[in-house]
C-alpha cells in the first residue's frame, strides 16, 4: 500500500512538473511573438516624398511620373487617376481643364489615360518632380521648350514612338483613346537609361487628428465661368472616408466623378491656387504664373486653412497665414489651379 501511495504520488509530481514545464513552454512562444511583433511595429520607416505614407527606412522611391491626362466629356471616365498621389487641374484652350496626373512608380496602375498634349506649365510643374513627363504632342511653345531641354524632366513624347510605349483603345473614338502600361513606362525607363530614383523636395505630411474637428466646409465650388470652365465643379466633404468627393455641375445638376472602375474621385488634401491666367492667342492657349506666388485655399478634414504658395528651389511650397508651411494630412493631394477672379469671387462670397 505505501508502495502504491508512492507512485501515486510520483505520478502526480510528474504531471504537475510536465504541466509547469508545458506553461513555461508556451509562456516562452508568447513572449517570442511579442517580441516579434514589437519589432514590426519598432522597425524605422520614413514619410513617402509623394504622400507621406509611412515606408521601410531603406525603401527606395524611384522617380515620379507626370502625366497630361485628358478631361474632356469625350475623354471620360480616366483610367488610373484614382492612383495618383497627386492630380493638378489646370485651364487649357476651349474652356476644357487638363490634368497633370503624379504617379509614385511603386503604386502605378497597369491602364493609364487618355493621354493628351503638353502644354508649357504641364511641363514646368512635371519639372517640380524630376519626373519622367509623358505626353501626346503639345503645343508649339511647349515642344520647343522641351527640344531646348529648358525643362529637368525625362521626355516620352507618345506621338515620335510609333506606338512603341502606349496604344489606342479602338472601342472609343480617338484623339481620346491613347493609354499607357505600368509595364511599359518601366521599358521607357529601361530602354533609356534613365535614372531611377525620386529626386524631388517633399510637402510636409501629418496623420489624421484622433479627435476630428466639426467640419467647417462641408462643400466647395469652383464656378464654370469664373474658371473658364464649360462645366462647374463641386466637391462635398465626406466623414466617413475623410476626402472631400469630386462633383461635376451640368444644368444645376451635380453627377459623381468616376473613374472607368466606378470609383468617385476623392481627395484627402483639397488645395486652390490662385494666380495670374492669360490667353496668349486666338486658339485660347492660355499662360499661367507659376513663379511669382500667390493666395491659397487649403481644405482637409472639413477644415479650410487661408495662406499663400511660394517657389523656392524649383519647387512650389504652401504656407498659411502666420507663415509656416501647412502640413498636408496623409494621402492623396488635388490641386485646383484657378485664376485670380475665382479668388475675388470667393472672398465676395
Amino acid at each position: 500500500m505505501i508502495l502504491d501511495g508512492l507512485q501515486s504520488k510520483g505520478r502526480i509530481f510528474l504531471i504537475i512538473v510536465a504541466v509547469g514545464v508545458s506553461t513555461l513552454l508556451i509562456g516562452c512562444q508568447n513572449n517570442n511573438n511579442q517580441l516579434t511583433n514589437n519589432q514590426v511595429e519598432l522597425l524605422p520607416t520614413k514619410p513617402s516624398l509623394f504622400d507621406g505614407h509611412s515606408i521601410g527606412l531603406s525603401e527606395t522611391e524611384h522617380k515620379a511620373l507626370a502625366i497630361s491626362m485628358d478631361n474632356f466629356f469625350a475623354s471620360r471616365p480616366p483610367s488610373g487617376i484614382n492612383s495618383a498621389a497627386v492630380v493638378y487641374e489646370v485651364p487649357v484652350e476651349s474652356n476644357i481643364s487638363r490634368f497633370l496626373v503624379i504617379f509614385s512608380p511603386d503604386n502605378l496602375p497597369d491602364k493609364i489615360g487618355p493621354i493628351r498634349s503638353a502644354r508649357p506649365y504641364l511641363a514646368e510643374l512635371a519639372d517640380e518632380y524630376r519626373a519622367v513627363f509623358i505626353h501626346a504632342g503639345g503645343s508649339p511653345e511647349a515642344i520647343t521648350n522641351l527640344k531646348n531641354n529648358i525643362y529637368q524632366i525625362s521626355n516620352l513624347d507618345t506621338t515620335g514612338n510609333d506606338g512603341q510605349y502606349t496604344w489606342r483603345d479602338n472601342s472609343r473614338k480617338p484623339p481620346f483613346n491613347l493609354y499607357i502600361s505600368k509595364q511599359n513606362v518601366v521599358k521607357f525607363i529601361q530602354d533609356n537609361n534613365i535614372d531611377d530614383i525620386a529626386d524631388f523636395n517633399s510637402w510636409s505630411f501629418k496623420d489624421e487628428a484622433k479627435d476630428k474637428q466639426t467640419p467647417m466646409v462641408q462643400e466647395v465650388k469652383v464656378d464654370a465661368k469664373i474658371a473658364g470652365y464649360f462645366e462647374s465643379i463641386a466637391w462635398h466633404y465626406d466623414e466617413n472616408k475623410s476626402c472631400y468627393l469630386k462633383f461635376l455641375i451640368n444644368n444645376g445638376l451635380e453627377q459623381a466623378y468616376i473613374d472607368d472602375q466606378g470609383v468617385q474621385i476623392c481627395a484627402k488634401n483639397l488645395i486652390l491656387q490662385y494666380t495670374n491666367i492669360s490667353t496668349i492667342d486666338q486658339i485660347g492657349r492660355k499662360k499661367i504664373d507659376l513663379d511669382t506666388g500667390g493666395q491659397i485655399k487649403v481644405y482637409q478634414l472639413g477644415q479650410e486653412i487661408d495662406g499663400t504658395w511660394q517657389k523656392k528651389n524649383d519647387r512650389t511650397i504652401f504656407y498659411d497665414s502666420s507663415g509656416q508651411e501647412i502640413k498636408l494630412i496623409k494621402g492623396n493631394i488635388w490641386v485646383e489651379i484657378m485664376p485670380l477672379a475665382a479668388l475675388d469671387q470667393f472672398l465676395r462670397h
